[in-house]
C-alpha cells in the first residue's frame, strides 16, 4: 500500500467532508477549496496536480484567500516557491507518519474515550479543541459530520482532558486528527494513553494502518509508539493586511 498517498487522501477527504457538510466545497478540475464560515477549519485550498504559473495566477485572482491554508506535499514540490514569491508565509511544517495496527490490542489505563453523539458533547469537544490548539472548529461542524467522523472526548474521572478524531476514509486506513491535551493536563501521560486508545479503536474498526500528521512537539511520542516518517507537509497562508 502507498501510505503517503493514503495519508494525503485521508486529509483531502476530511477537508472535503467538512466543507460539504458545514460550509462550502468548490471542486475544480485541478484544485479544490473547502471552507466553513465563522470557523478556522477546514478552510483549505489544495491542488490536485503541480500547478503551472498560469494556473497558479488564475487561482490567486479568482479566490479570496484570507484565512485559507494551502498545503505543499510531495505531489506539488514546486508550489512552495510560487507561494513564497506571492508573499505567502509558512504557517507550520508537519511530518506525515504511519504505523501498522496489528500489535495494538485493547488499551488499558485510567483514561476513558467517549464518543461525541449530540449537540452538548459536540459543544464540549469544540471548547476543549480550542483550549488545546488555540483555534476554532465550530461545534456545528462537529454535529454535521459526526455520523462519518468519530469525535472523541478524553476523560479521566470528572476531568475532561483532551480531544481526538478518528476518520476512516477507506477500508484499511484510519486517520488520527485533532489529538490534543488541554494545557492544564499536559505532562501527565495522557497524550500517550489517548493515542494508544485511539489506535486500538481503529484496529477494532478493521483498519490495518494508522496515519497522521505530526508537529515537531508531538513527533517524539509518535515515534516512540512506532510511527514511521513518510513525508513533509508544509502549510502556507496569506498574511492579513493590517488597517492603517
Amino acid at each position: 500500500m502507498d501510505l503517503v498517498a493514503a495519508n494525503i487522501q485521508n486529509l483531502i477527504r476530511l477537508w472535503s467532508l467538512g466543507g460539504k457538510r458545514a460550509g462550502q466545497l468548490q471542486e475544480f478540475k485541478n484544485y479544490s477549496v473547502s471552507r466553513v464560515a465563522n470557523s478556522d477549519w477546514p478552510n483549505k485550498l489544495w491542488f490536485k496536480r503541480m500547478p503551472d504559473m498560469e494556473l497558479f495566477q488564475k487561482v490567486m485572482a479568482l479566490h479570496d484567500l484570507g484565512g485559507i491554508t494551502i498545503p505543499v506535499w510531495p505531489e506539488t514540490p514546486g508550489l512552495e516557491d510560487m507561494l513564497i514569491n506571492a508573499d505567502f508565509q509558512l504557517k507550520n511544517e508537519l511530518t506525515g507518519m504511519s504505523v501498522p495496527l496489528e500489535r495494538f490490542s485493547q488499551a488499558r489505563g485510567n483514561l476513558q474515550v467517549i464518543e461525541v453523539t449530540d449537540r452538548k458533547s459536540a459543544e464540549k469537544w469544540s471548547q476543549l479543541f480550542y483550549e488545546a490548539f488555540g483555534y476554532l472548529l465550530d461545534p456545528r461542524t462537529v454535529e454535521l459530520t459526526m455520523d462519518t467522523m468519530d469525535y472523541y472526548l478524553a476523560v479521566n474521572g470528572e476531568a475532561m482532558v483532551g480531544t481526538v478524531v478518528l476518520y476512516r476514509d477507506s477500508l484499511h486506513v484510519a486517520g488520527i486528527h485533532s489529538m490534543g491535551i488541554i494545557p492544564e493536563h499536559r505532562r501527565k501521560g495522557y497524550a500517550a494513553e489517548l493515542l494508544l486508545q485511539v489506535l486500538s479503536l481503529a484496529r477494532q474498526k478493521g483498519a490495518m494502518y494508522g496515519v497522521l500528521q505530526a508537529s515537531e512537539m508531538g513527533k517524539g511520542l509518535y515515534e516512540k509508539i512506532g510511527f514511521k516518517d513518510e513525508f513533509i507537509l508544509k502549510n502556507y497562508v496569506k498574511p492579513e493586511l493590517k488597517q492603517q
